[in-house]
């Protein structure tokens, strides 16, 4: 009898989550249904409201009422015209009265009235083109304008006539007797050009044939170890560069040295107690 009462209420029990389960998922479901339907407007929604303080209907209250003190009132409204004030003409054409047409001057308003005249001295600006007077057209020019108007004439340069290529070879203007005059021995002696000393040893060729006893030297043992390039051993093993080493630590100084290290007496100063 345990057994079938217990194997009854597993199975309501099962049955019970089952239905537990169905129902959580359909309330699910409608809900998001529910979720996924679009936001409906409002039934007294109008688009494109000019203001938010537009209404359909008249306030059932009346408006507010400012109250504001003469003073108040005063101050709002707009500035007011000077009683003589008068405003621009409306058009540059007006109408003249008969009375200013039939008017005759004074003799002030007539010197007022011309315009003003220009300085005495004032010359006008000269035009682009030139008139040339009649007498200037037939006058007849000196010998002396004739000569200054004439093209300077340039002689002709003194090239060599079997110059083919260089328009620098100038012909020589060196008389004959300087070319065969024979020189004293001083001015031999100044002409010479000035020696080298005789340690003077000129640039030495990129290129030069080496000897064959130095092709076939073998080095010795002390060029074979200096030709070798500095090792870096010390770097890639973890080298301290401020470690001091255990002979330069017991290293006794000349008295030279100690003298040398004491700082200088004139700019040693006694410490403050």
């Amino acid at each position: 009898m345990a057994t079938a009462v217990d194997s009854s209420e597993k199975r309501s029990s099962v049955s019970g989550s089952e239905s537990n389960v169905k129902r959580k998922v359909k309330y699910s479901e409608d809900r998001l249904n529910i979720l996924a339907q679009f936001k409906k407007t409002p039934p007294g929604f109008l688009e494109d409201r000019r203001s938010v303080y537009w209404v359909d209907k008249v306030p059932p209250s009346a408006p507010t009422v400012f109250a504001l003190t003469k003073r108040q009132q005063e101050l709002v409204k707009s500035k007011e015209y000077h009683p003589d004030f008068k405003p621009d003409r409306p058009s540059s054409i007006w109408k003249v009265s008969s009375g200013a047409l039939s008017r005759n001057p004074t003799p002030r308003l007539n010197e007022l009235s011309q315009s003003k005249p220009f300085h005495p001295n004032w010359v006008a600006m000269k035009s682009a083109y030139s008139i040339v007077p009649y007498g200037a057209l037939h006058n007849k020019p000196s010998e002396r304008l004739n000569t200054l108007s004439q093209a300077k004439e340039y002689k002709p340069l003194p090239i060599r006539s079997d110059s083919q290529w260089d328009w620098g070879e100038w012909v020589s203007t060196i008389p004959p007797a300087a070319k065969t005059h024979i020189a004293s021995a001083r001015l031999e002696q100044l002409a010479e050009s000035k020696p080298s000393p005789n340690s003077y040893m000129g640039n030495r060729s990129v290129i030069w044939p080496v000897a064959p006893n130095v092709m076939q030297v073998q080095a010795t043992t002390r060029v074979q170890q200096l030709a070798r390039p500095k090792t870096r051993q010390a770097l890639d093993q973890d080298y301290d560069p401020y470690r001091v080493s255990f002979a330069a630590r017991m290293a006794v100084p000349s008295p030279r040295v100690v003298d040398l290290a004491l700082p200088i007496p004139r700019k040693v100063r006694p410490k403050k107690v």
